[in-house]
């Protein structure tokens, strides 16, 4: 083969990689000396929130040109693993966007966001000097903190090989189209208690403007309230 072609499909497969660890940064691989890091503080959450927590840290941390990093609480630790464990089965790339602390760093605390929906706009802390910053925050489901980012979260999420087969197994079970249906996910179970749940009105309203928008015409229901799930069935149009 040509030298200079074999230079120039080095310098190009380079740059690619180049391309990609300004992306994600895998979590095996050494970091480099001089990195600085981000994390937001971990939370007993279930998936959603654990989602939330991958997804908003990573926007943070691109916008910091940081790495995102999971701080070392060994009270909580082993809760969120099993959660790292399953998204490393069904969002491999997922792992790559993030590493683990170890116990012993030395973290400055910042004062952070507030309420688990309202926004905080990082760009305040890029010159910030610690080499590890702990967000004084648990729960970020802005999508101002990675609405940026989507095309990358895009293809971060992407299914695994074994995920997409299943998946396509039960679409084809249910005589499905892929783009004829609205999928509807309802957790009621917490919210019920604090008296901030939905109801199947404003539900109803809310599935009907999305599918119009969509232009579905089927609906998927499910959630961790039968009898909610149930009577929406029976509502939605």
């Amino acid at each position: 083969m040509d030298y200079l072609l074999v230079v120039l499909l080095l310098l190009a497969a380079l740059g690619h990689i180049y391309l990609i660890a300004m992306t994600v940064i895998p979590k095996h691989y050494p970091m480099p000396s001089d990195a600085k890091y981000v994390a937001l503080r971990l939370n007993r959450g279930r998936l959603g929130n654990q989602l939330f927590h991958l997804i908003t840290g990573y926007g943070i941390a691109r916008t910091l040109h940081r790495i995102h990093y999971l701080p070392f609480q060994p009270d909580i630790r082993d809760y969120v693993q099993r959660y790292l464990d399953l998204f490393e089965e069904v969002f491999p790339r997922l792992q790559e966007t993030y590493v683990l602390a170890q116990g012993g760093i030395n973290e400055t605390v910042v004062p952070f966001g507030g309420s688990c929906c309202s926004y905080d706009d990082p760009h305040r802390l890029v010159n910030h000097s610690a080499k590890y910053i702990l967000l004084n925050f648990m729960y970020g489901q802005n999508p101002s903190y990675f609405e940026e980012y989507v095309d990358d979260i895009r293809r971060i999420l992407k299914f695994s090989p074994r995920i997409s087969t299943e998946g396509n197994s039960i679409i084809r079970s249910l005589k499905m189209e892929r783009n004829s249906s609205t999928c509807i996910h309802i957790r009621r179970t917490d919210f019920v208690e604090l008296n901030v749940s939905t109801d199947v009105t404003q539900t109803v309203q809310a599935a009907n403007f999305i599918a119009r928008q969509l232009k579905t015409s089927r609906f998927m229901i499910f959630g961790d309230d039968q009898e909610f799930m149930h009577d929406l069935g029976n509502t939605i149009v």
